[in-house]
């Protein structure tokens, strides 16, 4: 007997209903979660967009099996949680509850959040009608561990609290660094040596099983730098994803730079983005983004919502500041004063700081970096450098070095020799003392000589631009320290008598010897 569409029993429209929709479910990541909703926001409207199905894709290329390093970086409040730590797992079990999870997070509370989460859903009625087979197991049922009747289990933990001797075929960090922590060079060692010391030894198998990470950037020295290796000055504006280190990295913007199209990676579906569009319109728009950057700073905004922790065009000292700020031989320099400034090194081995000198001029409001020097050297070149550097430049009256490192031993031995040492403890740190002194660079009272006649002036204007203050030990400051070490002697010693008699002349005319 055929069936007319309206003589259908009910009961078989309604079978045949689920199983479409469990088919719909099971093939789209993004689907499930739509479905999952009232179960992990009860109350709470759900706000679709389509960076949702987006990270959705790449996630589900984890699952085939075509990516096994994956970092999705993306603002706060933009469901990455939701989707990646409490919906996928929960995902995957409905065709492998087999799996295994170590899903960790910078506290044990917000791990602890999310495994809650995932309980939930796996528990409810909802979830067990669809999938009856996949059940958490009676005997290890509890809110941080628990298994699937099929072996599989899921595990929750601070990073800290990774210390167990179970594996998985996927350890998710999410979230890694407390971002009230982010600034201390010690939290985020600690943090990223527990990630690849612990956590990537806890992969069943390294080569096929999977790591995903979350999260908002925090600083060029993040998780997320130190294992990608990434370094904010080759993220690249015109695509939201490009691989590193066999990382697949997404990076979702809060605010687009670029226009641009965006591709699915499954789907092959398209989105453009135009630049300067909010990501998500319908959760957080230009006006609420535009609020957050107004409270919080420009560097705030930067680094956790448009996932860049250098922002473009320079950190504490822009680049804009030092555009057209250039001087060329035959420019006569009007000078009253000359000093060189120190930053000496720990040790003479590759992984050391260098030491670096420098010869700065001031006449006036204007300060003018005239020479420079650096290199990793021992003690004894290190004092050969300096005797050579104020040999050439005579009229130098103070010899500014930094007070520690091999600095104390520098000071003793030229004391005798030298005269107009003036050691110098600093005070703050490196951020404070390169904050007190940008006021000098973006007013324009710092000049530089032209890259064609010193070949050292690109790599200087690349470190002072990107200095950000939270550097990792293979980022270099040496020249920030000595050049904020300078200036604000400079400014100390000669500010206030520029402003006390502005017709002062020069003591020197020359031309740089550049």
């Amino acid at each position: 007997m055929v069936f007319a569409v309206q003589d259908v029993p009910a009961t078989y429209r309604d079978h045949a209903k689920r199983r479409t929709e469990k088919r719909q479910m099971e093939l789209s990541l993004y689907e499930f979660l739509g479905n999952a909703w009232p179960l992990i926001e009860p109350g709470v409207e759900y706000v679709d967009n389509w960076h949702i199905e987006y990270v959705a894709e790449w996630l589900e290329m984890v699952t085939d099996g075509r990516i096994r390093r994956l970092a999705i970086c993306e603002p706060p409040r933009h469901m990455k949680s939701i989707l990646g730590t409490i919906a996928w797992p929960c995902w995957e079990w409905t065709s492998r509850p087999e799996l295994q999870y170590i899903i960790t997070s910078y506290a044990d509370m917000l791990s602890s959040y999310h495994s809650r989460k995932r309980r939930d859903i796996l528990r409810s009625d909802w979830y067990r009608s669809y999938w009856p087979d996949t059940r958490i197991s009676p005997l290890m049922d509890q809110n941080n561990f628990f298994e699937s009747t099929a072996g599989g289990h899921m595990i929750a933990s601070s990073i800290m609290g990774t210390a167990t001797g179970l594996g998985g075929n996927r350890v998710i960090i999410d979230d890694p660094m407390n971002p009230r922590m982010a600034e201390s060079e010690a939290e985020r060692d600690r943090t990223n040596q527990t990630v690849s010391n612990t956590l990537f030894s806890r992969l069943n198998d390294k080569n096929r099983d999977a790591m995903v990470l979350y999260m908002q950037r925090l600083n060029r020295d993040d998780t997320f730098a130190h294992l990608t290796g990434v370094d904010d000055d080759m993220i690249p504006t015109d695509t939201p994803v490009f691989e590193k280190n066999g990382w697949t990295i997404v990076r979702l913007p809060a605010v687009c730079e670029q226009d641009m199209v965006i591709e699915f990676p499954k789907s092959e579906k398209t989105v453009f983005r135009a630049k300067g569009d909010a990501l998500w319109e319908g959760r957080e728009g230009l006006a609420v983004l535009n609020s957050i950057r107004s409270e919080h700073g420009e560097e705030y905004f930067t680094a956790q919502y448009q996932q860049r922790a250098m922002m473009p065009g320079g950190n504490i000292i822009k680049l804009a500041w030092l555009n057209n700020r250039y001087y060329q031989p035959p420019h006569t320099l009007p000078v009253e004063a000359i000093i060189t400034s120190w930053d000496a090194a720990l040790k003479d081995k590759e992984s050391s700081s260098y030491v670096v000198g420098q010869v700065w001029g001031r006449y006036r409001l204007e300060n003018y970096l005239l020479d420079q020097v650096r290199g990793r050297w021992d003690f004894p070149t290190t004092l050969n450098q300096i005797r050579s550097v104020l040999a050439d430049w005579p009229g130098a009256t103070a010899t500014l070095i930094e007070d520690a490192a091999n600095g104390p031993a520098i000071i003793s031995t030229l004391r005798s020799e030298v005269a107009g040492i003036v050691p110098v403890t600093p005070e703050g740190s490196k951020i404070a003392r390169l904050k007190a002194v940008s006021p000098l660079f973006a007013n324009g009272h710092v000049w530089y000589p032209d890259a064609a006649t010193a070949d050292w002036m690109p790599d200087y204007v690349r470190e002072i631009s990107t200095f950000s203050g939270i550097e990792s030990k293979n980022k270099r400051s040496d020249q920030v320290d000595a050049t904020s070490q300078a200036l604000s002697y400079l400014e100390r010693t000669y500010g206030l008598r520029s402003l006390q008699d502005p017709t002062r002349r020069p003591k020197y005319f020359f031309a740089s010897k550049l």
